[in-house]
């Protein structure tokens, strides 16, 4: 069923910008295998790649589990033919917002799993499954936060860090890697955040962003994609140039950022 098309895994794929960037590859011929928690959303996304005449195999998994993670290509490798894909897209993420002393154990183990470990160890699976990787792609979905940390984001922003500097260390291993900054955008994650700075903070619609990776994902791009914002990039910009002027800027509307992140009023 896949014979022939160039295939892909996207974790995360039942929603938001995952849901985005694999409508866009399965436009484009592209079998796309989607992972993500929720089995409902996921059969969803199947269902309207289907329909639009494209290729898609739902694969539920909770990336916090160790067992789902080590499972994960295996499953995906024999959705799309019995061969690892060609193009792995790590969306997937947990926020855990919150001042760190007050989160979960649980909570923050599973953000770090998801966002982190989840990554490295598909990534391993990956290489080790296809030594000519000539013809394979990378793509990490990083964040804002991994050039400008923002208050009350310590594991999504330290998670996030991480995957750029992953991103930066494969392609002296010969991996084709592109690390996407995608600006602020409508999704799940975000929604509380909206509620709370009542539109102040503009969000990108998920299937433009979708889109956008997508495409430079299948010609090849590597090295950075900053789709950030005007005011995300000067935020970015910033704080590396002056780390301090950074840090005053933040920490003067640090309240306005700890009632977005946990909802409060």
């Amino acid at each position: 069923m896949t014979s022939g098309r160039r295939s892909a895994l996207v974790t995360g794929g039942g929603s938001g910008i995952g849901r985005g960037v694999a409508l866009a590859l399965a436009r484009r011929g592209v079998a796309v295998a989607i992972a993500g928690r929720r089995a409902d959303r996921l059969h969803a996304v199947r269902a309207e790649i289907e329909a639009g005449g494209g290729w898609a195999a739902a694969l539920p998994a909770d990336l916090a589990a160790a067992g789902d993670r080590a499972s994960l290509l295996e499953r995906a490798a024999g959705a799309l033919g019995g061969r690892p894909p060609d193009l792995l897209v790590h969306n997937a993420a947990l926020l855990a917002g919150g001042v760190l002393a007050d989160l979960d154990a649980g909570d923050l183990e599973a953000a770090v799993a998801a966002n982190l470990l989840a990554p490295l160890e598909i990534t391993r699976q990956w290489l080790r499954a296809t030594p000519d990787v000539s013809a394979r792609h990378l793509t990490l979905v990083a964040s804002l936060n991994a050039l400008a940390p923002l208050p009350y984001l310590s594991v999504y922003a330290a998670t996030k860090a991480a995957l750029r500097a992953l991103g930066f260390v494969l392609p002296h291993e010969g991996v084709a890697t592109l690390t996407v900054y995608p600006p602020a955008t409508a999704t799940e994650m975000t929604r509380g955040m909206a509620e709370v700075t009542r539109g102040r903070y503009p969000l990108a619609p998920p299937g433009a962003v979708g889109e956008r990776i997508a495409a430079a994902a299948l010609a090849g791009r590597r090295g950075e994609l900053d789709l950030m914002s005007a005011g995300e990039r000067a935020l970015a910009l910033v704080h590396r140039a002056c780390p301090r002027a950074a840090r005053a800027l933040l920490h003067a509307r640090r309240e306005e950022f700890r009632r977005a992140v946990t909802g409060a009023r």
